[in-house]
């Protein structure tokens, strides 16, 4: 059996201005700063957060498949779900670290690749990430 190579003339594919996952979180947020022995929280306060979150997939998909007009709009695309989960350093009141572990699914069923409705592609797939903050605490 011979194998051939696909080229771009086939299929060019790409979210050109990222995955623009357009999300709703809430989050709760507990201090745990008593379990560690710490009583003056104005010097160090230690949260815990944990969260839910949902979401539409709103990506700009530029594709050109099998030399049809090259698409290359923003659409909704698909859904996702995450789970977050974290702790918030806070010294002297009004400065913050912040750690976090994310993770979550994403469900594109509707990823358009030509100006025909009809023509569509589907992907899935879980996500990690992880996120490291430094910040102030303002009070309005």
């Amino acid at each position: 059996m011979r194998k051939k190579l696909l080229s771009e003339d086939f299929l060019t594919f790409e979210h050109t201005d990222g995955l623009n996952y357009v999300v709703v979180e809430g989050a709760r947020i507990d201090d745990i700063s008593r379990l560690f022995g710490i009583r003056n929280t104005d010097i160090l306060q230690v949260n815990l957060t944990e969260g839910l979150g949902f979401g539409a997939l709103y990506p700009k998909s530029n594709t050109e498949l099998l030399n049809k007009e090259r698409y290359n709009e923003f659409h909704i695309a698909g859904v996702g779900v995450n789970a977050k989960a974290g702790l918030h350093l806070t010294f002297l009141k009004y400065f913050r670290i912040v750690g976090e572990l994310k993770g979550g699914y994403i469900n594109m069923y509707d990823v358009r690749t030509t100006y025909d409705i009809a023509d569509k592609a589907k992907h899935d797939f879980f996500f990690f990430e992880t996120v490291l903050g430094i910040g102030g605490v303002f009070r309005f």
